[in-house]
């Protein structure tokens, strides 16, 4: 069952009159699976109601990533109407909108599964800085930024967690490639000292047998 937005059919006696909604907007988007989309705004017109996902875009909506909206749009239908006729959303006003507070994480789950190398979605920006299908763009450390320009040459099956901050740009934080996750540098860190308190011990235990003995 899909989880995009559901609006009302055109009415013929009211085609001309734009349906007026009230929608909350997440603090991030969705990849809907196809390479020739973008991203999914996900809406919903309560806050006890689940997000979906919104297939058309909002005209006039300059949304950024990071910000959660409380907007009104409008909802035509082109004349005249049929069933292969798309739904218009247009940008009446923002009620609100507001930064989501620093460490809030999301997931872009499987947005490259893929029969093709990622090169045309995922593309570098910088150092340890990418840009994910020509709009998202975040910044990563050494060890999942080295592993991601690993993957670009591959179809794999890519998943990404993300952490806001209190820049504009998220922060890649998770990576899991084909089902297994990649090491962070905070877990390399800890493999590290573990060997090193590990070697310490080896070394230390001789020199206390010694003093003992002594």
């Amino acid at each position: 069952m899909s989880n995009a937005v559901q609006f009302a059919p055109a009415n013929t006696a009211t085609d001309a009159t734009p349906l007026v909604k009230e929608f909350f907007v997440d603090h991030y988007k969705r990849y809907s699976g196809n390479l020739d989309q973008s991203f999914c705004l996900q809406v919903r017109e309560s806050p006890l109601d689940r997000w979906r996902d919104l297939d058309e875009p909002i005209i006039g909506f300059d949304y950024q990533w990071g910000f959660e909206y409380k907007i009104v749009v409008a909802l035509t239908h082109s004349e005249p109407a049929d069933e292969s006729a798309k739904p218009t959303w247009t940008l009446v006003e923002v009620l609100s909108k507001e930064r989501v507070a620093p460490e809030t994480t999301f997931e872009l789950k499987s947005w490259a599964k893929l029969d093709r190398p990622l090169t045309s979605i995922l593309r570098p920006s910088g150092i340890r800085k990418f840009h994910l299908m020509n709009e998202l763009a975040f910044s990563a450390d050494h060890a999942i930024a080295s592993q991601l320009h690993l993957v670009r040459s591959h179809n794999a099956d890519v998943t990404i967690r993300f952490r806001h901050g209190h820049e504009d740009m998220p922060r890649a934080i998770g990576l899991t490639v084909d089902g297994m996750a990649v090491p962070t540098l905070s877990a390399w860190a800890i493999v590290l000292m573990a060997v090193f308190l590990a070697t310490a011990a080896l070394i230390l235990s001789p020199r206390r047998k010694h003093l003992h003995l002594n």
